[in-house]
């Protein structure tokens, strides 16, 4: 009991640590934003505030999702007013608000989606579908979502570099759904000390691995 009762001190004590660290990143950037004089530096700030605050809030999260689609608008900066709605898709997936993060991708035309952007494009469907299928309860309409998502996920792997980050995250997610434990395992493992602690892929690769240790 006594063992178990340090456990749950050190872990309180690593929450509380990561929440302080949080929330001064946070004020950081709400401080340099602020401070700002012109559009392009906010709409840096605001990219930046938008990736924070995902895991950590998301109601402020899309605050800074439609922030950034504003200011890209004003500066006429197309591509970035299209991957602010895809941020915007992305705290629909996170809240459950699949109707809407739908209707923001269905109203995107593939071909004019630039090349630099077909990743997220991709990945936004395939987060969807994927989280449509875990809350279905209806067999068939689950094994729809199920091909769905590996489409798309298959689709992420064609325009990732294999190098990069984004490629093995969804590689390893491909293993996993193929029962290859081992080999994403190793992957992963390799993968995840080069991640930014800042970095919410951090926290995706973590689960990722706890998964593949429960699989295996």
């Amino acid at each position: 009991t006594d063992s178990l009762l340090q456990l749950l001190d050190i872990e309180v004590a690593h929450r509380l640590e990561a929440n302080i660290s949080k929330t001064r990143e946070l004020d950081s950037l709400k401080k340099g934003f602020a401070s700002s004089t012109s559009k392009n530096a906010k709409l840096i700030y605001c990219n930046q505030l938008y990736s924070s605050y995902l895991s950590y809030n998301t109601d402020s999260a899309m605050h800074y999702a439609l922030l950034k689609g504003k200011l890209a608008t004003k500066l006429n900066i197309n591509q970035t007013v299209t991957e602010a709605q895809f941020d915007e898709c992305a705290v629909y997936i996170t809240t459950g608000n699949y109707k809407e993060a739908l209707e923001i991708l269905q109203a995107t035309k593939r071909q004019t989606i630039p090349s630099t952007l077909l990743g997220y494009y991709y990945q936004s469907y395939r987060t969807l579908y994927g989280a449509m299928s875990d809350f279905s309860a209806i067999a068939n309409q689950k094994s729809t979502y199920d091909s769905l998502a590996t489409c798309y996920r298959d689709s992420m792997m064609l325009v990732y570099p294999q190098q990069s980050l984004s490629y093995k995250m969804v590689k390893c997610d491909d293993m996993i759904e193929k029962q290859h434990n081992e080999e994403a395992l190793k992957m992963l493992l390799d993968t995840f000390p080069s991640i930014s602690q800042k970095s919410h892929n951090q926290a995706i690769v973590a689960y990722m691995i706890s998964k593949c240790y429960r699989n295996l």
